[in-house]
């Protein structure tokens, strides 16, 4: 059996769907719970936490082994 990118992805939205159909179920209502200043305070923590750990200890310790390249038009 051949795996493709193709089922990936739409396993990927049938589970969207999946969880969409869920919420709504459930009456949880996505905007105003994005709008949330707790959520929006939780997505920007997480945001900075992401960063930070691509930036030291991801892209740094990666980017000492890329060769450097030069700008310059001639």
């Amino acid at each position: 059996m051949t795996y493709t990118k193709q089922r990936g992805f739409v396993k990927t939205i049938i589970l969207i769907l999946i969880a969409l159909i869920a919420l709504s179920y459930f009456g949880i209502d996505l905007e105003q719970a994005t709008k949330g200043p707790l959520f929006v305070k939780n997505v920007s923590f997480t945001w900075h936490v992401i960063e930070k750990v691509w930036t030291d200890y991801i892209w740094h310790p990666l980017s000492s082994f890329l060769p450097k390249t030069s700008t310059g038009g001639q």
